[in-house]
């Protein structure tokens, strides 16, 4: 074997070598990807999609990941809830902490969820079709804009806003 095969075999290495690093970073950053696909917390917009086409759940084009995430593990908690407490802590797993009330009265299943998330109550309502008795009445809606709520400002605030927007909106 002269000096010029030597050289060639050296070079082929190297050649192995860098083809070899490319790939291993690549199957590293997939490796890294399917591990963040393995919790819903986690996973992205792709994964997402295709486990809320597996699921059958129909979300709305201009969802967020996160309202995604939220749907998709409302599915995976849909057991029958036993307490008001557990029915509460279930919806707030989907739509956010703070963001729903809970209450029952009679037989009826009084659910308000927080004006911020209002895309969110069609969901909640599906939800509650599948998890409260069939013996209870269900009363889903927003948690619109009370006078409650407006009566801290002053008329002259409030007349710069349309009804709908008292109603629906977030004012500041």
């Amino acid at each position: 074997m002269d000096n010029n095969e030597r050289i060639l075999g050296i070079n082929e290495i190297r050649e192995l070598y860098a083809v070899n690093d490319l790939q291993e970073s690549e199957l590293e950053q997939q490796i890294d990807e399917a591990e963040q696909n393995m919790q819903i917390s986690s996973m992205d917009i792709n994964m997402c999609r295709i486990i809320e086409k597996e699921m059958g759940l129909k979300g709305q084009d201009d969802d967020t990941v996160e309202q995604k995430r939220f749907r998709i593990l409302g599915m995976e908690n849909e057991q029958t809830p036993y307490t008001v407490s557990t029915l509460k802590r279930r919806l707030e797993q989907i739509v956010g902490s703070g963001m729903v009330d809970v209450s029952i009265s009679n037989s009826t299943v009084k659910v308000r969820v927080a004006l911020i998330q209002k895309k969110m109550i069609d969901y909640v309502k599906n939800i509650l079709e599948d998890i409260v008795p069939l013996d209870m009445l269900i009363d889903a809606d927003v948690m619109w804009n009370t006078h409650q709520m407006l009566k801290q400002y002053t008329y002259a605030q409030l007349k710069e806003h349309s009804h709908r927007e008292l109603k629906e909106g977030e004012l500041k």
